[in-house]
């Protein structure tokens, strides 16, 4: 993206947007963008839809539609739990449905909060191509952090400053407030209706499972055992969800915020040959298992905007025979926002 639009757009963002989120939330979420209308619960099944009808706790909602029939209001409050939530929204839903209700009350619902930064803008004395980007230009960064009492919480057991031994001061996080879980870094077409998500990558959770061994070796004090016991529940509450909260979120930006349409995955060889990663691969389930589960569909087609800066290395790519991209497409209603 061109460092003067992603300015721009950065400055048309939000500060702050609440992300509640809970384990199969990407499901409802997906599920209710996708749904334009009233559908018969025996049709979505045989679709390309039903494998997420199957997931908890969207099954609970398909399971109590007497009718046959699943409307997204019935939806909506496993969808977007903000909304379901905020007592300013006036929900209005047609057909509210109790399942959802109560599916929701049972999940454990995190409100982690998204913010927003830039990514390879302003760093001329770096070759771009250094910076693990597909093109030249800069991505915008959505922050997936903390809900706001944990900075609180993890100081009370090690110092205000500890956070820094956790982070890496190169990459695109939170320098004060709260503490950037995991990040994904986005490219965009700002007059089209596609967007490349770059990377999906946390810092803290990963240094954090190394941190707990060095402390459980250590840990002869009383405090400190008390301290394995707080890291311990925060892997345990955190590690297992990061890259599907962190995917949702990027998909959801890209989606309520900036328009998309079209959505797009890096395939890990082709990611790793257009943003030049050499060392460091990041986990190959991140870039298969993990667009897979979020429908995502293997293709061979490219986002427009790496043309031309890109084209023999995409051409060189799509000549191996193996798809290129991963692809998700949405109907050009736009749902509810992030937030809702």
């Amino acid at each position: 993206m061109k460092t003067e639009h992603l300015k721009i757009l950065s400055e048309a963002l939000p500060d702050v947007l609440p992300y509640p989120f809970y384990r199969g939330r990407e499901a409802a979420w997906l599920l209710h963008q996708q749904m334009t209308g009233p559908a018969k619960v025996s049709s979505l099944r045989r679709g390309r839809l039903g494998p997420l009808l199957a997931r908890t706790p969207v099954n609970d909602v398909v399971a109590a539609c007497g009718d046959g029939v699943l409307t997204p209001d019935r939806l909506l409050p496993i969808a977007d739990p903000w909304l379901t939530f905020d007592p300013d929204t006036d929900l209005a839903m047609d057909r509210p449905s109790e399942a959802a209700f109560a599916a929701l009350c049972a999940a454990d619902v995190i409100p982690y909060v998204v913010t927003f930064d830039q990514w390879a803008v302003d760093r001329e004395e770096i070759n771009w191509r250094q910076l693990q980007i597909s093109r030249r230009g800069g991505n915008l960064v959505v922050q997936v952090n903390f809900p706001d009492q944990f900075e609180r919480q993890f100081a009370q057991w090690f110092g205000w400053d500890a956070r820094r031994g956790l982070e890496y001061y190169l990459h695109p996080v939170r320098r004060d407030g709260p503490i950037t879980m995991a990040w994904a870094r986005l490219d965009m077409d700002p007059n089209g209706e596609d967007v490349l998500i770059e990377e999906l990558q946390t810092d803290f959770l990963r240094r954090l499972k190394s941190w707990r061994t060095h402390l459980a070796a250590d840990a002869g004090r009383k405090r400190k055992t008390a301290a394995k016991r707080f890291i311990d529940h925060v892997l345990e509450r955190h590690a297992a969800i990061w890259a599907e909260a962190t995917l949702l979120a990027a998909i959801a930006v890209a989606r309520t915020e900036l328009g998309a349409r079209r959505i797009w995955l890096h395939q890990p060889h082709s990611g790793a040959r257009l943003k030049n990663v050499q060392h460091g691969v990041p986990p190959r389930s991140l870039y298969s298992d993990l667009p897979r589960r979020f429908g995502f569909k293997p293709t061979d087609r490219a986002p427009g905007f790496l043309y031309p800066s890109r084209s023999q290395v995409v051409s060189r790519l799509r000549r191996s025979g193996r798809p290129v991209f991963w692809l998700l497409e949405f109907p050009r209603i736009i749902g509810q926002e992030l937030a809702a």
